[in-house]
């Protein structure tokens, strides 16, 4: 549990300040997105990084037995994911980040992130 706890915290914090980081500057996101999408050398980077890491979240937390550790677990699979998607599918993969890059966009998926984020922090916290 002591594991639960401490990757709901860092990842809680991590979303939150990215989705702010976001939503306050969605047009300077837009362009950053933009710039990566034109640097396979940086896709496939963020796709090891991801990978890496996500494979080390997996297998130190795989637990579904509650909403609260399934949760906890989903970002490490998330991560895994979208790691294997930028190796395995680059191509998909800038076609769907290009789809949803725009400043509407960003906002909405940044409120998302917020809400995932302060879930996370509830879990890690014992709020929730």
């Amino acid at each position: 549990m002591e594991v639960t706890i401490f990757l709901a915290k860092v990842f809680g914090f991590y979303l939150i300040a990215k989705s702010v980081a976001i939503f306050l500057h969605a047009k300077a996101f837009k362009k950053i997105i933009n710039q990566f999408l034109k640097s396979r050398l940086m896709q496939v980077s963020v796709g090891a990084i991801c990978v890496l890491v996500g494979i080390m979240y997996v297998l130190v937390h795989n637990d579904w037995s509650t909403l609260p550790l399934g949760m906890v677990s989903l970002v490490g699979w998330a991560i895994l994911l979208k790691g294997l998607l930028f190796f395995w599918a680059p191509e998909e993969a800038e076609d769907l980040i290009k789809d949803f890059n725009e400043v509407e966009w960003l906002r909405i998926s940044s409120v998302v992130i917020y809400i995932i984020g302060a879930y996370l922090l509830g879990i890690g916290y014992g709020i929730v």
